[in-house]
């Protein structure tokens, strides 16, 4: 009984001398080179999506993908070429663009782009269109970088809105497309969740 507090002391001492020498979840020795994250670097995102694009008649809908190919500049800026392109089959939608985002955290970013939009049936009897779109899109990352990592990456939630006018509707999808002389106006908006690395 007398050894008994002595060895609850030992414990102690081993435990605390464990900690010290976990020290954080991010060890300050495995930090990045001063201006390291400032340099030019890829940004790439592959996502699954699901979306609607409307432009009066016209419609498209349905699960797809959408996916980036860019660089970061000084650690925030965003440069992005993008495609999106989302069906079930008998109507959808693609969208091909440029965009510009900003890191406004550590995991988010907020871009706005300028797209060419193109939405419809896959048969004979349901209109199509084509637009003109400005998204404004809103992603989120879910896990923050450590100090030896230049880039962010994980898994990225993201939401966007593409209002936008339409400047040639058909009948159907033979693309018999003719100007309109009032362009209409046109909506696209897409939930997205993937990989990114920005």
């Amino acid at each position: 009984m007398v050894m008994f507090p002595g060895a609850v002391v030992v414990l102690m001492l081993a435990a605390g001398s464990g900690d010290e020498g976990r020290g954080s979840a991010w060890p300050e020795d495995a930090a990045l080179e001063p201006g390291a994250r400032e340099r030019p670097r890829l940004h790439a995102e592959a996502s699954f999506a699901g979306g609607v694009a409307l432009a009066s008649p016209a419609f498209g809908l349905g699960p797809g993908v959408h996916l980036e190919l860019g660089v970061v500049v000084a650690d925030k800026a965003i440069l992005s070429a993008r495609a999106s392109i989302a069906t079930i089959v008998v109507v959808g939608f693609f969208q091909l663009g440029l965009s510009g985002a900003f890191a406004m955290t550590e995991r988010i970013q907020l871009g706005l782009g300028a797209a060419w939009t193109a939405n419809t049936g896959f048969v004979p009897d349901l209109p199509g269109a084509i637009s003109v779109q400005f998204p404004l899109r809103l992603a989120f990352l879910t896990r923050d970088r450590s100090p030896s990592e230049k880039a962010r990456t994980g898994l990225q939630l993201g939401v966007e809105a593409a209002p936008g006018v339409a400047y040639r509707i058909s009948g159907g999808y033979h693309w018999g497309l003719v100007p309109i002389s009032t362009p209409a106006f046109s909506f696209t908006g897409m939930l997205t969740i993937g990989y990114a690395v920005w």
